[in-house]
């Protein structure tokens, strides 16, 4: 076999191997994000508990920084679809069920301020930071980040919908004394994590 023929031969089953792989992959998803996205809907139904819902948050913020983006832009529709739910529902209520809504979430807001989780990733009683090498969860700044990408590509109606309710619920936090809703809060907002006295 002359070398011609063997370079040939070799370009081939590189060819082949590289198809191969690039088929097997599948849709490119990650492994690490196709898991957490199966586990999504239980996580934001009503019936998710604290503990699903930090198991999950756990998992997030062990992911590196292009499996998170992955898995924000691949959930992003499906987050917009149920926010735009919700917040029709919120607005389709009369003004004093709107605000008792809105006095309910600042409740809930408070109650997970004061009971932080435990065993969360780098707090109290928890573990250090993970991740590979080592890096922690999301900073409060990612995490805006991620909302304020998210909140610029809804509807504007919806968007409207969700600045008022926002307003209603950061008056009620105020006028209890407490800060304004930070990123940490926004489960709270939609009524995930404790339940407070209104």
């Amino acid at each position: 076999m002359n070398k011609n023929k063997r370079i040939a031969i070799s370009v081939v089953a590189l060819l082949l191997i590289a198809t191969a792989a690039w088929a097997l992959r599948g849709d490119g998803v990650d492994p690490a994000v196709a898991a957490l996205e199966a586990q999504r809907d239980k996580v934001f139904s009503p019936d998710a508990t604290d503990a699903d819902r930090q198991a999950f948050r756990t998992q997030v913020d062990a992911l590196s920084e292009d499996q998170r983006r992955q898995l924000f832009e691949r959930g992003r529709p499906d987050m917009q679809r149920r926010m735009s739910e919700r917040m029709n529902e919120l607005f389709n209520q009369t003004p004093e069920e709107l605000r008792r809504e809105a006095k309910q979430r600042a409740a809930d807001i408070i109650a997970n301020r004061n009971n932080p989780d435990d065993g969360q990733r780098g707090g109290p009683g928890g573990p250090p930071g993970g991740g590979p090498g080592g890096r922690g969860p999301m900073t409060e700044g990612q995490r805006d980040s991620m909302r304020k990408q998210m909140l610029d590509n809804i509807p504007p109606g919806t968007r409207a919908q969700f600045s008022e309710f926002r307003r209603m619920v950061n008056e009620e936090l105020k006028a209890r004394g407490q800060e304004e809703m930070s990123g940490r809060d926004m489960r709270g907002m939609f009524g995930g994590g404790r339940r407070g006295p209104a």
